[in-house]
């Protein structure tokens, strides 16, 4: 196992088992990298926008925040990895002017590029 491997399992454990103290991620910058560190997005209004379009209008307080604290989970994951992560992954996985930017896909991209390399190390 890498060490990015170890970093991104060992946070991800952290996160399912222990509250990771919130951080402000409202769009600051456009959502540029604040001192080339983590981009920051509005969770906020992709979260909002996410649960508009599936859930009913009664319950969506509750998914909006849920959905907002998940973001905050991953993003203080990635930025406890940040500087492990190749540059080339940052490139293709960290997309924060996308549609609907979202720290846990850009989790999961660099998930799959990470078991890539382990596979392909192993041919």
């Amino acid at each position: 196992m890498t060490k990015l491997e170890t970093t991104f399992s060992a946070l991800l454990l952290l996160m399912s088992i222990a509250a990771i103290p919130m951080t402000d991620a409202k769009a600051q910058g456009g959502g540029k990298a604040q001192g080339g560190g983590v981009p920051t997005i509005d969770v906020q209004k992709n979260c909002r926008a996410r649960t508009e379009a599936v859930v009913a209008e009664a319950d969506r307080s509750t998914s909006v925040a849920s959905c907002v604290a998940s973001e905050q989970k991953a993003r203080a994951a990635l930025a406890a990895a940040w500087k492990d992560i190749p540059p080339g992954y940052k490139t293709t996985c960290i997309k924060p002017n996308d549609y609907s930017a979202s720290y846990i896909e850009w989790i999961g991209c660099l998930e799959l590029y990470i078991d890539v390399k382990a596979l392909t190390a192993k041919r």
